[in-house]
């Protein structure tokens, strides 16, 4: 409970709405005009080096971040916009993580693989279907012995074709066709 009483908390104070936005907006203006030399000056002992103004992009960083920040649509936004982001990038990993446990090895950009990917998408819908309101079709639903089916029909449909070698080639064992 102290976790839900520190988060309540600092909504209270309003960390969420300003606070984290203005230090996001820091960092990265101040990254980029550290990295880019704007405000920068020639080192006098060396004409190819340039020294940054660290003190200029701290300023102007920080300014810029109050601009951000007193404009409340622009916080929205930027709420709302990494908040999705993050859910769309954990979606990702997970789906990612699905092929490597499906695939259990590299799948390389060459190989005829897209069952996995298949499979792994289908994993991630069935996991995200209850929250963002994806259904099955009724026929699925209906009857579960019909569905357990189906579903173990595919899985052996998609073993044989894994398994099955390309004309031409040995199969594994060392028999032929």
């Amino acid at each position: 409970m102290a976790f839900v009483d520190f988060y309540y908390l600092l909504d209270g104070y309003d960390f969420y709405e300003f606070v984290l936005p203005f230090l996001l907006v820091f960092s990265i203006i101040f990254a980029i005009l550290e990295k880019t030399n704007i405000f920068s000056k020639k080192d006098p002992t060396d004409k190819n080096n340039v020294i940054p103004n660290t003190n200029v992009n701290l300023v102007v960083s920080i300014v810029i971040a109050f601009i951000v920040i007193a404009n409340t649509e622009i916080v929205w936004i930027i709420n709302n916009y990494l908040s999705k982001m993050a859910l769309f990038l954990i979606i990702l990993v997970i789906f990612l993580l699905s092929v490597g446990v499906i695939s259990g090895r590299t799948v390389e950009s060459g190989e005829n693989s897209w069952w996995i990917f298949v499979i792994a998408g289908i994993a991630v819908v069935w996991a995200l279907g209850p929250t963002l309101g994806f259904e099955l079709p009724y026929w699925i639903e209906s009857n579960f012995l019909q569905s357990g089916l189906i579903v173990f029909l595919v899985i052996i449909i998609l073993i044989i074709k894994y398994f099955r070698s390309p004309s031409g080639n040995p199969r594994p064992g060392g028999r032929n066709p």
